[in-house]
Protein backbone atom coordinates (compact mmCIF):
# COMPACT_ATOMS: atom_id res chain seq x y z
CA UNK A 1 0.00 0.00 0.00
CA UNK A 2 2.84 2.39 0.82
CA UNK A 3 4.57 1.59 -2.45
CA UNK A 4 1.36 2.09 -4.43
CA UNK A 5 0.67 5.39 -2.66
CA UNK A 6 4.25 6.47 -3.37
CA UNK A 7 3.83 5.50 -7.01
CA UNK A 8 0.60 7.51 -7.31
CA UNK A 9 2.15 10.55 -5.64
CA UNK A 10 5.19 10.22 -7.90
CA UNK A 11 2.92 10.10 -10.96
CA UNK A 12 1.16 13.31 -9.91
CA UNK A 13 4.45 15.08 -9.25
CA UNK A 14 5.81 13.86 -12.61
CA UNK A 15 2.73 15.20 -14.41
CA UNK A 16 2.98 18.58 -12.70
CA UNK A 17 6.69 18.82 -13.40
CA UNK A 18 6.29 17.76 -17.06
CA UNK A 19 3.43 20.21 -17.65
CA UNK A 20 5.39 23.06 -16.12
CA UNK A 21 8.54 22.11 -18.00
CA UNK A 22 6.79 21.98 -21.38
CA UNK A 23 5.14 25.32 -20.80
CA UNK A 24 8.43 26.93 -19.76
CA UNK A 25 10.40 25.42 -22.63
CA UNK A 26 7.81 26.43 -25.23
CA UNK A 27 7.57 29.97 -23.90
CA UNK A 28 11.32 30.47 -23.84
CA UNK A 29 11.76 28.73 -27.19
CA UNK A 30 9.16 30.92 -28.91
CA UNK A 31 10.65 34.07 -27.36
CA UNK A 32 14.16 33.22 -28.56
CA UNK A 33 12.83 32.23 -31.98
CA UNK A 34 10.92 35.50 -32.31
CA UNK A 35 13.99 37.57 -31.48
CA UNK A 36 16.12 35.57 -33.89
CA UNK A 37 13.54 35.79 -36.66
CA UNK A 38 13.15 39.58 -36.39
CA UNK A 39 16.90 40.11 -36.72
CA UNK A 40 17.04 37.70 -39.67
CA UNK A 41 14.13 39.51 -41.39
CA UNK A 42 15.96 42.82 -41.05
CA UNK A 43 19.01 41.26 -42.67
CA UNK A 44 16.83 39.80 -45.45
CA UNK A 45 15.36 43.25 -46.14
CA UNK A 46 18.86 44.52 -46.92
CA UNK A 47 19.73 41.49 -48.98
CA UNK A 48 20.04 41.80 -52.82
CA UNK A 49 17.62 38.85 -53.07
CA UNK A 50 14.92 39.39 -50.42
CA UNK A 51 13.02 36.27 -51.44
CA UNK A 52 16.05 34.09 -50.87
CA UNK A 53 16.76 35.90 -47.66
CA UNK A 54 13.25 35.15 -46.34
CA UNK A 55 13.67 31.50 -47.32
CA UNK A 56 16.91 31.33 -45.35
CA UNK A 57 15.09 32.86 -42.38
CA UNK A 58 12.45 30.13 -42.50
CA UNK A 59 14.92 27.28 -42.93
CA UNK A 60 17.08 28.60 -40.16
CA UNK A 61 14.54 26.85 -37.90
CA UNK A 62 15.06 23.45 -39.52
CA UNK A 63 15.44 20.85 -36.76
CA UNK A 64 14.26 23.25 -34.07
CA UNK A 65 12.72 21.21 -31.24
CA UNK A 66 10.22 23.81 -30.08
CA UNK A 67 9.34 26.17 -32.97
CA UNK A 68 8.20 25.72 -36.55
CA UNK A 69 8.58 28.67 -38.95
CA UNK A 70 6.51 29.29 -42.10
CA UNK A 71 6.33 31.98 -44.81
CA UNK A 72 2.79 32.98 -45.70
CA UNK A 73 1.90 34.92 -48.84
CA UNK A 74 -0.52 37.88 -48.64
CA UNK A 75 -3.40 35.40 -49.09
CA UNK A 76 -2.34 33.34 -46.05
CA UNK A 77 -1.03 30.42 -48.04
CA UNK A 78 2.20 28.77 -46.89
CA UNK A 79 4.88 29.18 -49.51
CA UNK A 80 7.70 27.77 -47.45
CA UNK A 81 8.11 26.04 -44.06
CA UNK A 82 10.90 24.76 -41.84
CA UNK A 83 11.65 21.07 -41.56
CA UNK A 84 10.74 19.45 -38.24
CA UNK A 85 13.19 16.80 -36.95
CA UNK A 86 11.34 13.57 -36.20
CA UNK A 87 12.19 12.16 -32.74
CA UNK A 88 13.83 8.76 -32.41
CA UNK A 89 11.20 7.55 -29.93
CA UNK A 90 7.81 9.20 -30.15
CA UNK A 91 5.65 9.49 -27.08
CA UNK A 92 2.27 7.73 -27.13
CA UNK A 93 -0.76 9.75 -28.13
CA UNK A 94 -2.40 9.40 -24.73
CA UNK A 95 0.57 11.15 -23.09
CA UNK A 96 0.53 13.90 -25.70
CA UNK A 97 -3.20 14.46 -25.14
CA UNK A 98 -2.64 14.68 -21.36
CA UNK A 99 0.21 17.19 -21.65
CA UNK A 100 -1.11 19.08 -24.70
CA UNK A 101 -1.00 22.88 -24.36
CA UNK A 102 -2.39 25.67 -26.53
CA UNK A 103 -0.19 26.40 -29.56
CA UNK A 104 1.70 29.67 -29.23
CA UNK A 105 1.64 31.63 -32.53
CA UNK A 106 3.84 34.65 -33.25
CA UNK A 107 3.29 36.64 -36.49
CA UNK A 108 6.26 38.65 -37.64
CA UNK A 109 5.29 41.33 -40.23
CA UNK A 110 7.82 42.04 -42.98
CA UNK A 111 9.34 45.46 -43.71
CA UNK A 112 7.51 47.69 -46.19
CA UNK A 113 9.76 46.69 -49.07
CA UNK A 114 8.93 43.01 -48.41
CA UNK A 115 5.16 43.13 -47.77
CA UNK A 116 4.50 41.61 -51.17
CA UNK A 117 6.01 38.35 -49.85
CA UNK A 118 3.49 38.14 -46.98
CA UNK A 119 4.71 37.43 -43.41
CA UNK A 120 6.63 34.96 -41.28
CA UNK A 121 4.69 32.93 -38.70
CA UNK A 122 6.25 31.06 -35.75
CA UNK A 123 4.30 28.25 -34.07
CA UNK A 124 5.24 26.36 -30.94
CA UNK A 125 5.62 22.59 -31.31
CA UNK A 126 5.56 20.55 -28.08
CA UNK A 127 5.99 17.16 -29.71
CA UNK A 128 9.73 16.99 -29.14
CA UNK A 129 9.40 18.21 -25.57
CA UNK A 130 6.70 15.61 -24.90
CA UNK A 131 8.99 12.93 -26.30
CA UNK A 132 11.70 14.08 -23.94
CA UNK A 133 9.28 13.91 -21.00
CA UNK A 134 8.27 10.43 -22.12
CA UNK A 135 11.88 9.26 -22.04
CA UNK A 136 12.34 10.75 -18.57
CA UNK A 137 9.13 9.14 -17.32
CA UNK A 138 10.12 5.74 -18.66
CA UNK A 139 13.49 5.98 -16.99
CA UNK A 140 11.93 7.04 -13.69
CA UNK A 141 9.26 4.32 -13.88
CA UNK A 142 11.88 1.69 -14.66
CA UNK A 143 13.95 2.73 -11.67
CA UNK A 144 10.88 2.90 -9.42
CA UNK A 145 9.63 -0.49 -10.65
CA UNK A 146 13.01 -2.05 -10.04
CA UNK A 147 13.11 -0.50 -6.58
CA UNK A 148 9.60 -1.81 -5.76
CA UNK A 149 10.43 -5.30 -6.99
CA UNK A 150 13.64 -5.30 -4.97
CA UNK A 151 11.89 -4.06 -1.82
CA UNK A 152 8.98 -6.51 -2.18
CA UNK A 153 11.39 -9.37 -2.82
CA UNK A 154 13.43 -8.40 0.22
CA UNK A 155 10.29 -8.16 2.37
CA UNK A 156 9.02 -11.53 1.10
CA UNK A 157 12.36 -13.21 1.80
CA UNK A 158 12.76 -11.58 5.21
CA UNK A 159 9.22 -12.41 6.37
CA UNK A 160 9.41 -15.93 4.94
CA UNK A 161 12.67 -16.58 6.77
CA UNK A 162 11.32 -15.02 9.97
CA UNK A 163 8.01 -16.92 9.89
CA UNK A 164 9.46 -20.25 8.76
CA UNK A 165 9.64 -21.63 12.34
CA UNK A 166 5.86 -21.16 12.65
CA UNK A 167 5.23 -24.05 10.23
CA UNK A 168 7.36 -26.42 12.29
CA UNK A 169 5.83 -25.04 15.49
CA UNK A 170 2.31 -25.61 14.17
CA UNK A 171 3.12 -29.22 13.23
CA UNK A 172 4.68 -29.70 16.64
CA UNK A 173 1.52 -28.50 18.41
CA UNK A 174 -0.55 -30.79 16.18
CA UNK A 175 1.57 -33.79 17.15
CA UNK A 176 1.41 -32.89 20.84
CA UNK A 177 -2.38 -32.49 20.54
CA UNK A 178 -2.54 -36.07 19.25
CA UNK A 179 -0.51 -37.35 22.18
CA UNK A 180 2.93 -37.54 20.54
CA UNK A 181 5.15 -35.88 23.12
CA UNK A 182 8.34 -36.73 21.22
CA UNK A 183 7.69 -33.77 18.91
CA UNK A 184 10.53 -31.24 18.83
CA UNK A 185 11.04 -28.10 16.74
CA UNK A 186 14.34 -26.49 15.73
CA UNK A 187 15.21 -23.47 17.85
CA UNK A 188 15.86 -21.14 14.93
CA UNK A 189 14.63 -17.82 13.53
CA UNK A 190 14.36 -14.45 15.29
CA UNK A 191 15.19 -14.27 18.97
CA UNK A 192 11.54 -14.21 20.03
CA UNK A 193 10.60 -17.22 17.89
CA UNK A 194 13.71 -19.15 18.93
CA UNK A 195 12.75 -18.53 22.58
CA UNK A 196 9.19 -19.70 21.84
CA UNK A 197 10.49 -22.87 20.14
CA UNK A 198 12.78 -23.57 23.07
CA UNK A 199 9.87 -23.25 25.50
CA UNK A 200 7.80 -25.55 23.27
CA UNK A 201 10.51 -28.20 23.44
CA UNK A 202 10.64 -27.84 27.22
CA UNK A 203 6.84 -28.19 27.39
CA UNK A 204 6.83 -31.29 25.16
CA UNK A 205 9.62 -32.84 27.24
CA UNK A 206 7.72 -32.14 30.48
CA UNK A 207 4.52 -33.58 29.01
CA UNK A 208 6.42 -36.67 27.87
CA UNK A 209 7.88 -37.21 31.34
CA UNK A 210 4.44 -36.64 32.87
CA UNK A 211 2.90 -39.16 30.47
CA UNK A 212 5.58 -41.68 31.34
CA UNK A 213 4.96 -41.13 35.07
CA UNK A 214 1.23 -41.52 34.56
CA UNK A 215 1.83 -44.74 32.64
CA UNK A 216 3.97 -46.13 35.48
CA UNK A 217 1.41 -45.01 38.06
CA UNK A 218 -1.39 -46.70 36.14
CA UNK A 219 0.69 -49.87 35.95
CA UNK A 220 1.30 -49.67 39.70
CA UNK A 221 -2.39 -48.99 40.32
CA UNK A 222 -3.37 -52.03 38.29
CA UNK A 223 -0.80 -54.14 40.14
CA UNK A 224 -2.09 -52.92 43.51
CA UNK A 225 -5.67 -53.69 42.47
CA UNK A 226 -4.70 -57.17 41.40
CA UNK A 227 -2.80 -57.71 44.66
CA UNK A 228 -5.83 -56.55 46.65
CA UNK A 229 -8.06 -58.92 44.68
CA UNK A 230 -5.65 -61.79 45.25
CA UNK A 231 -5.42 -60.98 48.96
CA UNK A 232 -9.20 -60.91 49.23
CA UNK A 233 -9.37 -64.21 47.39
CA UNK A 234 -6.84 -65.74 49.78
CA UNK A 235 -8.81 -64.46 52.77
CA UNK A 236 -12.00 -65.97 51.44
CA UNK A 237 -10.23 -69.22 50.74
CA UNK A 238 -8.28 -69.42 53.99
CA UNK A 239 -10.85 -67.96 56.39
CA UNK A 240 -14.33 -68.48 54.98
CA UNK A 241 -13.88 -71.88 53.39
CA UNK A 242 -12.78 -73.61 56.66
CA UNK A 243 -15.78 -72.17 58.46
CA UNK A 244 -18.09 -73.40 55.74
CA UNK A 245 -16.44 -76.80 55.93
CA UNK A 246 -17.01 -76.82 59.68
CA UNK A 247 -20.68 -75.98 59.18
CA UNK A 248 -20.92 -78.79 56.68
CA UNK A 249 -19.36 -81.24 59.16
CA UNK A 250 -21.71 -80.13 61.94
CA UNK A 251 -24.71 -80.43 59.70
CA UNK A 252 -23.63 -83.92 58.68
CA UNK A 253 -23.25 -84.88 62.33
CA UNK A 254 -26.74 -83.58 63.07
CA UNK A 255 -28.09 -85.63 60.17
CA UNK A 256 -26.42 -88.80 61.46
CA UNK A 257 -27.61 -88.26 65.03
CA UNK A 258 -31.14 -87.74 63.83
CA UNK A 259 -31.34 -91.07 62.04
CA UNK A 260 -32.93 -92.51 65.17
CA UNK A 261 -36.15 -90.62 64.41
CA UNK A 262 -35.50 -86.93 65.01
CA UNK A 263 -37.06 -85.88 61.69
CA UNK A 264 -37.15 -82.10 62.35
CA UNK A 265 -33.42 -82.06 63.11
CA UNK A 266 -32.73 -84.00 59.94
CA UNK A 267 -34.74 -81.56 57.91
CA UNK A 268 -32.85 -78.62 59.38
CA UNK A 269 -29.55 -80.35 58.87
CA UNK A 270 -30.35 -80.96 55.22
CA UNK A 271 -31.31 -77.31 54.81
CA UNK A 272 -27.99 -76.30 56.33
CA UNK A 273 -26.15 -78.54 53.89
CA UNK A 274 -28.03 -77.05 50.97
CA UNK A 275 -27.24 -73.55 52.14
CA UNK A 276 -23.60 -74.46 52.61
CA UNK A 277 -23.49 -75.91 49.13
CA UNK A 278 -24.85 -72.68 47.69
CA UNK A 279 -22.38 -70.64 49.74
CA UNK A 280 -19.52 -72.76 48.44
CA UNK A 281 -20.72 -72.26 44.90
CA UNK A 282 -20.96 -68.54 45.40
CA UNK A 283 -17.55 -68.35 47.05
CA UNK A 284 -16.05 -70.34 44.19
CA UNK A 285 -17.63 -67.98 41.69
CA UNK A 286 -16.36 -64.94 43.61
CA UNK A 287 -12.90 -66.49 43.80
CA UNK A 288 -12.93 -66.99 40.06
CA UNK A 289 -14.01 -63.42 39.42
CA UNK A 290 -11.58 -61.90 41.94
CA UNK A 291 -8.60 -63.98 40.92
CA UNK A 292 -8.83 -64.63 37.19
CA UNK A 293 -5.16 -65.65 37.02
CA UNK A 294 -6.18 -69.08 38.35
CA UNK A 295 -8.61 -69.46 35.45
CA UNK A 296 -6.17 -67.88 33.00
CA UNK A 297 -3.72 -70.70 33.65
CA UNK A 298 -5.99 -72.74 31.40
CA UNK A 299 -5.95 -70.06 28.70
CA UNK A 300 -7.65 -66.74 27.98
CA UNK A 301 -10.31 -68.36 25.83
CA UNK A 302 -11.21 -70.84 28.59
CA UNK A 303 -11.35 -68.07 31.21
CA UNK A 304 -13.74 -65.96 29.11
CA UNK A 305 -15.87 -69.02 28.36
CA UNK A 306 -16.16 -69.74 32.09
CA UNK A 307 -17.16 -66.12 32.62
CA UNK A 308 -19.81 -66.38 29.92
CA UNK A 309 -21.02 -69.67 31.40
CA UNK A 310 -21.50 -67.90 34.74
CA UNK A 311 -23.83 -65.34 33.16
CA UNK A 312 -25.44 -67.89 30.83
CA UNK A 313 -26.57 -69.89 33.83
CA UNK A 314 -28.27 -66.81 35.27
CA UNK A 315 -29.53 -65.32 32.00
CA UNK A 316 -30.39 -68.26 29.74
CA UNK A 317 -32.47 -65.95 27.53
CA UNK A 318 -29.34 -64.22 26.20
CA UNK A 319 -27.48 -65.53 23.16
CA UNK A 320 -23.70 -65.17 23.55
CA UNK A 321 -21.56 -65.09 20.39
CA UNK A 322 -17.86 -65.69 21.03
CA UNK A 323 -14.91 -64.99 18.74
CA UNK A 324 -11.92 -65.87 20.91
CA UNK A 325 -8.28 -66.68 20.09
CA UNK A 326 -6.53 -69.91 20.94
CA UNK A 327 -3.23 -68.19 21.70
CA UNK A 328 -2.21 -66.26 24.79
CA UNK A 329 -0.23 -63.02 25.22
CA UNK A 330 1.08 -63.41 28.74
CA UNK A 331 -0.56 -63.28 32.15
CA UNK A 332 -0.51 -59.48 32.45
CA UNK A 333 -2.15 -58.81 29.10
CA UNK A 334 -4.54 -61.75 29.37
CA UNK A 335 -5.62 -60.55 32.83
CA UNK A 336 -6.30 -57.07 31.43
CA UNK A 337 -8.40 -58.50 28.57
CA UNK A 338 -10.28 -60.76 30.97
CA UNK A 339 -10.94 -57.83 33.32
CA UNK A 340 -12.27 -55.70 30.46
CA UNK A 341 -14.63 -58.47 29.32
CA UNK A 342 -15.74 -59.12 32.92
CA UNK A 343 -16.53 -55.45 33.62
CA UNK A 344 -18.26 -54.99 30.26
CA UNK A 345 -20.47 -58.05 30.80
CA UNK A 346 -21.28 -56.93 34.34
CA UNK A 347 -22.33 -53.47 33.07
CA UNK A 348 -24.38 -55.03 30.27
CA UNK A 349 -26.26 -57.34 32.62
CA UNK A 350 -26.91 -54.61 35.19
CA UNK A 351 -27.87 -51.70 32.95
CA UNK A 352 -29.27 -53.28 29.77
CA UNK A 353 -31.71 -55.97 28.74
CA UNK A 354 -29.92 -57.53 25.79
CA UNK A 355 -31.01 -60.54 23.82
CA UNK A 356 -27.62 -61.01 22.18
CA UNK A 357 -24.04 -60.23 23.23
CA UNK A 358 -20.97 -60.46 20.98
CA UNK A 359 -17.52 -60.94 22.54
CA UNK A 360 -14.58 -60.68 20.17
CA UNK A 361 -10.83 -60.74 20.87
CA UNK A 362 -8.66 -60.44 17.75
CA UNK A 363 -5.09 -59.49 16.88
CA UNK A 364 -4.88 -56.74 14.27
CA UNK A 365 -1.85 -56.06 12.04
CA UNK A 366 0.36 -58.04 14.37
CA UNK A 367 0.83 -55.15 16.81
CA UNK A 368 -2.57 -54.50 18.38
CA UNK A 369 -5.23 -56.57 20.19
CA UNK A 370 -8.81 -55.41 19.67
CA UNK A 371 -11.39 -56.40 22.31
CA UNK A 372 -15.04 -55.75 21.44
CA UNK A 373 -18.17 -56.37 23.51
CA UNK A 374 -21.34 -55.42 21.64
CA UNK A 375 -24.92 -55.85 22.91
CA UNK A 376 -28.37 -55.02 21.56
CA UNK A 377 -29.74 -53.54 24.78
CA UNK A 378 -31.11 -50.07 25.40
CA UNK A 379 -27.91 -48.10 24.77
CA UNK A 380 -26.23 -45.37 26.78
CA UNK A 381 -28.28 -42.66 28.45
CA UNK A 382 -25.39 -40.22 27.99
CA UNK A 383 -23.26 -39.78 24.86
CA UNK A 384 -19.69 -41.02 24.46
CA UNK A 385 -19.84 -43.42 27.38
CA UNK A 386 -20.17 -40.71 30.04
CA UNK A 387 -22.20 -42.97 32.31
CA UNK A 388 -21.45 -42.65 36.00
CA UNK A 389 -20.25 -46.26 36.21
CA UNK A 390 -17.22 -47.47 38.11
CA UNK A 391 -17.07 -50.38 35.67
CA UNK A 392 -16.33 -48.03 32.78
CA UNK A 393 -13.73 -46.24 34.89
CA UNK A 394 -12.01 -49.52 35.76
CA UNK A 395 -11.99 -50.64 32.12
CA UNK A 396 -10.56 -47.33 31.00
CA UNK A 397 -7.86 -47.51 33.69
CA UNK A 398 -6.88 -51.01 32.58
CA UNK A 399 -6.57 -49.95 28.94
CA UNK A 400 -4.67 -46.74 29.72
CA UNK A 401 -2.29 -48.65 31.97
CA UNK A 402 -1.38 -50.80 28.97
CA UNK A 403 -0.95 -47.77 26.70
CA UNK A 404 -4.09 -48.55 24.70
CA UNK A 405 -7.24 -46.81 23.51
CA UNK A 406 -10.72 -47.24 24.99
CA UNK A 407 -14.04 -46.24 23.37
CA UNK A 408 -17.60 -46.74 24.64
CA UNK A 409 -20.40 -45.62 22.35
CA UNK A 410 -23.88 -46.40 21.15
CA UNK A 411 -24.12 -48.63 18.13
CA UNK A 412 -24.68 -46.91 14.79
CA UNK A 413 -28.16 -48.46 14.52
CA UNK A 414 -29.01 -47.28 18.05
CA UNK A 415 -29.83 -50.83 19.24
CA UNK A 416 -27.21 -51.20 21.91
CA UNK A 417 -23.72 -50.37 23.17
CA UNK A 418 -20.31 -51.09 21.66
CA UNK A 419 -17.27 -51.33 23.96
CA UNK A 420 -13.92 -51.33 22.13
CA UNK A 421 -10.47 -51.61 23.71
CA UNK A 422 -7.28 -51.54 21.65
CA UNK A 423 -4.24 -52.87 23.50
CA UNK A 424 -0.70 -52.81 22.05
CA UNK A 425 0.98 -56.19 21.80
CA UNK A 426 4.30 -56.81 23.54
CA UNK A 427 7.41 -56.68 21.36
CA UNK A 428 7.30 -60.46 21.12
CA UNK A 429 4.01 -62.33 20.87
CA UNK A 430 5.43 -65.45 22.46
CA UNK A 431 4.11 -66.36 25.86
CA UNK A 432 7.55 -66.43 27.39
CA UNK A 433 8.54 -62.96 26.18
CA UNK A 434 5.13 -61.49 26.97
CA UNK A 435 5.30 -62.94 30.47
CA UNK A 436 8.84 -61.70 30.95
CA UNK A 437 7.71 -58.22 29.87
CA UNK A 438 5.07 -58.34 32.61
CA UNK A 439 7.66 -59.46 35.16
CA UNK A 440 6.19 -62.98 35.73
CA UNK A 441 6.97 -66.55 34.85
CA UNK A 442 5.58 -67.99 31.61
CA UNK A 443 2.19 -69.67 31.97
CA UNK A 444 3.53 -73.07 30.95
CA UNK A 445 5.94 -72.91 33.87
CA UNK A 446 3.13 -71.91 36.22
CA UNK A 447 0.92 -74.71 34.94
CA UNK A 448 3.68 -77.24 35.43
Amino acid sequence: MVLLATLAFGALMTYWHAHHKIELELSSGVAVAESTARLAVDDAARSPDPREGLRRVVHAFDGNRHVRAALLDPNGVETDTSNVLAPDDEAPEWLFSILEQPVKIVRIPLPSNLTKYGMIVLESDQRSETDEVWNDVRLSLSMLTGFCVLVLGLIYWTLGRALQPFAALSKGFERVGKGDYTARVPEAGPVELAHLCANFNLMADALGRSEERNFRLNEQLTTVQEEERNELARDLHDEVSPLLFSIDVDANAIRKSSEQGDAPAAVHAEAIRDAVGQIKSQVKSILGRLRPAVLLDLGLSNAIENLVAYWQARRPDINFILDLPEESWGTSLDAAIHGIVREALSNTMQHSSPSEVLISVTARSGDMIVVRIVDDGGGLRKPSGEEGSFGLLHMRERVVAKGGRFVVENRADGLGVSVTAELPLPKSTSVANAAATAGIEPREAVAS
